[in-house]
């Protein structure tokens, strides 16, 4: 018995399991695999300005230590003693440099 499959020769079913159609078969799905493969080669990723500005600011955090352990103890001495003051201004004017920073 012949079994003709679209776009693939003529195969001859030998057994009454399929294993020749199968082999076939197979034979398709492995190039079309291989060229799915080719394809994916090719891609390529290009990162926005918005992109590269964050990688470049992980990289820079990175290098930071992740506390700074002088200035929290004197910072915590500072609080205990009732010498730390808050100056709203200065408080203010530091939140507008990191907003304008951001958008940038």
């Amino acid at each position: 018995m012949a079994i003709e499959i679209t776009g693939m020769p003529t195969t001859q079913v030998t057994d009454s399991n399929g294993s020749t159609q199968t082999k076939a078969l197979q034979k398709e799905t492995n190039q079309q695999q291989a060229g799915t493969a080719a394809a994916a080669s090719t891609d390529r990723v290009t990162l926005t300005d918005s992109a590269a500005k964050l990688q470049q600011l992980e990289k820079d955090l990175s290098k930071l230590p992740v506390v700074d352990e002088n200035r929290v103890e004197s910072l915590k001495k500072a609080i205990a003693s009732g010498e730390y003051k808050i100056d709203p201004t200065k408080t203010a004017e530091k939140f507008l440099q990191i907003e304008s920073a951001l958008n940038k």
